[in-house]
């Protein structure tokens, strides 16, 4: 009986390490690690995304940033008066594309066919992008903290680990709502040629490019726009919240403890944290 209760010991011993349910288990440090890494790039993600939110809350220059006046995408001659959007021509294999396709336009009463289909693209480009921007600064004039101090929405801890990861995650809602616009424009822009183009099937090329081009900017503009910007600032304020960054990166560590290491790892880590965020309250 003795020998038969030892294997059985034994053999119960084995199950409960294999389910995981043994008091005794070693710390798994792969695992651990593992939690850790994604953690970090967690961190370093809401850091910089929401460094770059509140970039752009508090930038008075918004209209550098997304310009949506007709003269900022038209020159002088196109329209009265203005300058180009781009400092630079553009050029690919030696050919100069300038500020297109904007440059295709001209004005004047009487227009080519080819020239007005030319100036219905450039103006429907245009119209897209300025609406677009309208609604974007629109949104992030709400977050800016303006006279109003106690405006909960212009607080910076919850842009940054709220508010940006939330814009960012809606991207998808940006190509839908710019497929919309687009459309929109291109209507206004030229009625005709807008009708031409739905039956004939050349609009949609046309606006599904448009929206393609607004989607990859919006995820730059809510990532990496103020890293080109302005980079000092960016680090300024990553500073600023340096101590909360890290709490929430130790909450990672200590979650990982608890899940992956043995009960007295975990328990060394989950008071060593328990007593930075008291600290942290405390101060």
């Amino acid at each position: 009986m003795s020998l038969r209760t030892s294997i059985s010991s034994i053999d119960e011993k084995r199950k409960q390490k294999i389910s995981g349910n043994d008091n005794y288990e070693e710390n798994n440090w792969k695992k651990f690690s593992f939690i850790v890494f994604i953690g970090l790039v967690t961190t370093l993600g809401i850091g910089i995304f929401g460094s770059n939110f509140i970039f752009l809350t508090s930038n008075d220059n918004l209209e550098y940033i997304l310009p949506t006046q007709e003269t900022s995408y038209f020159k002088p001659e196109q329209m009265s008066g203005g300058f180009t959007c781009l400092s630079k021509p553009l050029t690919f294999k030696g050919i100069k594309l300038g500020n297109w396709p904007y440059n295709m336009r001209k004005s004047g009463k009487f227009v080519g066919f080819f020239q007005g289909f030319k100036n219905w693209i450039a103006e429907t480009t245009a119209n897209t992008f300025i609406t677009n921007r309208g609604i974007i600064k629109s949104f992030l004039n709400v977050f800016s903290p303006g006279k109003d101090n106690d405006n909960i929405l212009s607080n910076s801890f919850i842009q940054m680990f709220f508010i940006a990861p939330f814009v960012i995650g809606i991207a998808p809602l940006s190509y839908i709502m710019t497929l919309f616009t687009s459309f929109i424009s291109a209507f206004e822009s030229n009625p005709l040629w807008t009708i031409s183009g739905f039956f004939l099937l050349f609009l949609w090329p046309i606006t599904t490019t448009i929206s393609f081009i607004q989607f990859i900017q919006y995820i730059l503009l809510f990532t990496f726009q103020s890293l080109y910007t302005d980079i000092e600032k960016i680090k300024k304020i990553i500073h600023c919240y340096s101590h909360m960054l890290s709490l929430f990166f130790g909450g990672f560590v200590c979650l990982a403890a608890l899940l992956h290491l043995n009960t007295t790892m975990a328990v060394i880590s989950t008071v060593i944290y328990g007593i930075l965020v008291i600290m942290s309250l405390v101060n």
